[in-house]
């Protein structure tokens, strides 16, 4: 698990770098109303279509792989751990 935080960190440090080298400026960037405009946006589409539409069958995958893997599962290795 350790690995993959650490890749994720090596990739934003190379993308930074890149986006250095083309010339753009991050603060620049940020501070952009238009970009934050869009990206706001974006991201209440994106709240939107999971509040609206991904929320509750995401609840219920969770909850049958709950009841039916885990808690069967985290019993029988409690079982084996006494």
């Amino acid at each position: 698990m350790q690995s993959g935080f650490i890749q994720i960190l090596i990739i934003l440090a190379l993308l930074v770098v890149i986006i250095s080298l083309l010339g753009v400026s991050l603060g620049e960037l940020f501070s952009n109303k238009t970009l934050k405009d869009n990206f706001s946006y974006v991201f209440g589409g994106i709240k939107f279509v999971w509040k609206n539409y991904l929320l509750a069958p995401v609840k219920i995958i969770f909850g049958t792989f709950k009841d039916l893997l885990w808690e069967p599962l985290a019993g029988s290795l409690e079982k084996l751990k006494k």
